[in-house]
């Protein structure tokens, strides 16, 4: 499925602790950076997964960096976005910030499971599912690293724990908010890290309108998030 020059950049950001480009906007314009077969046809699997999700587009650049676990073991960051968010304002970051929030999940609470964690610039705000996750394509500087930080923690709860989410939709978005705050205090010495008020957020959790905790989420009103958390 890859170019020789491909693989060699893959073998190099599987190794790298910064941010290596696979795909480029010149590869893209490239029809010789494919092998030239008659078809070309790309195989997923995800082991030991409840779900699963992919993402395929002709105007995705794509970079990656190696990811380093408690127990030795390596893993991939990697980040497929268009070319026109690239940058370290915007997407030229992502994998960066993959890299960084798998880390730090892994160090405070269990060891990530899968051997790649993927950020893809999708047409949603933010979505998780096993070792990918898709980001608003718009998303920049905090608020990139706040999503990317947010959807990777799913990771953690509800997917490593298990819960059931079609019995207890309020426990993964509280947990996940939990140690999304305590990743950013650490991530880059703070640098994202705003004191949270309070206050202001306590009228909407706590209106006479709001869904009781253990509502199932057939049932629960749109905006479960911002008052679950």
């Amino acid at each position: 499925m890859l170019s020789p020059t491909a693989l060699s950049r893959l073998a190099a950001a599987k190794s790298s602790e910064k941010t290596v480009m696979i795909r480029d906007e010149a590869d893209i314009a490239n029809p010789k950076s494919y092998p030239q077969k008659p078809t070309l046809t790309w195989h997923f699997f995800c082991k030991q997964t409840r779900d699963v999700a992919w993402a395929a587009s002709k105007a995705f650049v794509w970079d990656a960096a190696r990811i380093n676990l408690p127990s030795g073991k390596k893993a991939l960051a990697q980040s497929v976005y268009p070319a026109e968010v690239k940058g370290n304002d915007a997407r030229g970051r992502s994998t960066e910030y993959v890299k960084a929030c798998i880390e730090l999940y892994s160090q405070q609470w269990f060891e990530y499971t899968y051997p790649v964690a993927t950020n893809v610039a999708g047409i949603v705000g933010g979505m998780e599912y096993p070792g990918i996750v898709f980001c608003g394509w718009t998303s920049k500087t905090g608020g990139l690293w706040g999503v990317t930080n947010h959807e990777f923690g799913h990771n953690w709860f509800p997917m490593i724990v298990g819960s059931n989410e079609r019995k207890f939709a309020w426990m993964d978005e509280g947990f996940n908010t939990f140690i999304n705050s305590v990743d950013t205090k650490v991530f880059n010495k703070g640098e994202y890290d705003e004191k949270d008020d309070v206050q202001a957020g306590a009228k909407s959790m706590f209106s006479p309108d709001a869904d009781p905790i253990m509502t199932t989420p057939d049932v629960i009103q749109p905006d479960y998030g911002l008052r679950g958390l």
